[in-house]
């Protein structure tokens, strides 16, 4: 096994030598794409991918390096990703939120930009109903909510509560954003 190291070493490959030595201790585990999309690893992320990595391949909570790599605000992985083909639409497996839905809720404007010239879509719709603007309106990120409505974001879109971003902010008495949407012509679904 100590010539699977030796011969790891020239290739100046990271993440070989780090399996390598990991088998050598009986270690199984190993970087992977996911953890190197979280930390904005680029060279680690590419090393994945040279190493086979499947770009679209869920983690165990169901999320791509692409999700990661849009929670963190880690745009040059974003790009990195999606020059290997990453699907921008990725729905996670048991939430079924998208890139575009982590970087909505954490206010990664930038990486938000960059999913949707990618082709992300404005009123993808998560398992609970709630589109990236509802994610963003969570925590009153205007110019999140801005960027998604200049990008097309539908304010009569519901929810499966049956709630539109309207009444979602009535429902939750934030008046700033009831505010903000009834300037964008927000309407409410049903006139209670």
């Amino acid at each position: 096994v100590s010539g699977v190291a030796h011969a790891a070493a020239p290739m100046n490959c990271q993440f070989c030598l780090t399996l390598a030595l990991g088998l050598l201790c009986g270690c199984t585990e190993a970087p992977d794409i996911f953890e190197a999309a979280k930390l904005g690893d680029g060279q680690q992320v590419s090393e994945c991918l040279s190493a086979g990595a499947k770009v679209d391949q869920p983690d165990t909570t169901g999320a791509t390096a692409l999700h990661w790599a849009a929670l963190g605000g880690h745009d040059h992985i974003i790009r990195q990703l999606l020059n290997a083909k990453a699907d921008v639409n990725a729905a996670e497996a048991g939430s079924g939120m998208t890139p575009l839905h982590g970087a909505a809720r954490w206010n990664r404007l930038t990486s938000a930009r960059l999913l949707l010239v990618n082709g992300a879509k404005v009123d993808v719709r998560d398992r609970l109903g709630r589109t990236p603007l509802f994610d963003a309106m969570v925590k009153n990120w205007f110019d999140m909510i801005d960027l998604l409505l200049g990008s097309g974001a539908d304010l009569s879109v519901q929810n499966n509560e049956g709630q539109t971003p309207l009444d979602w902010a009535i429902a939750h008495r934030k008046p700033k954003l009831i505010e903000h949407l009834k300037s964008r012509d927000a309407q409410r679904a049903s006139a209670d």
